[in-house]
Formats: C-alpha cells, structure tokens, sequence
C-alpha cells in the first residue's frame, strides 16, 4: 500500500505515512507513544543490530566452516641499524 505524501510524491514511509498513522490512531504530533510500540521498536533494532553484528563472527567461528591454514615456517632475522643503511633501500633484507 502506497500513501501520498503532503507534497503529493507517493512514497512506502515518510512524512506522509507517519502523520497518516497518526491520524488512523487518533492522535497528534507530539502526543505520547504507546510503551509496548517503543519498546518493540527498539528491540526489533537491537535485535537487527544483533544479527548484522554477531551472524558472521558465529559463523566464522563455528569449527568446520572455515578451511584452516596453519603456517608452514617463519625465519626471524634481527638486523642492526648499520646492516639496514649498508644494504641500501629500507626494503632490503639483511643478510
């Protein structure tokens, strides 16, 4: 169902759809929200922030979902501060 807009543009939410809500409900800009609709409201957020947030780390982190790439070496080398200027570029590995 699509509304039209004061403006006359027609649109799914807006403006036009909050103040026809308000009308269909009786009430005025301004007026208190029903408790149970701004507790719903805000936990159907959360809930979505929830959801976008935690699906993919619970989905990394449950075993078999991912393929495991252990390392196969390391090769630490420790260069002093001559052995780096020797060697040219700050790139360059010592020897």
């Amino acid at each position: 169902m699509t509304l039209t807009s004061p403006n006359g543009a027609d649109t799914a939410w807006g403006p036009g759809a909050d103040r026809e809500k308000q009308k269909r409900q009786n009430r005025q800009v301004g007026d208190t929200q029903n408790p149970w609709e701004q507790w719903g409201l805000g936990l159907l957020i959360l809930a979505g922030l929830v959801l976008v947030v935690w699906f993919p780390l619970i989905l990394l982190a449950t075993p078999g979902t991912t393929t495991q790439n252990p390392p196969v070496g390391v090769k630490i080398v420790l260069c002093t501060p001559a052995q780096l200027t020797r060697a040219g570029s700050p790139r360059t590995h010592c020897r």
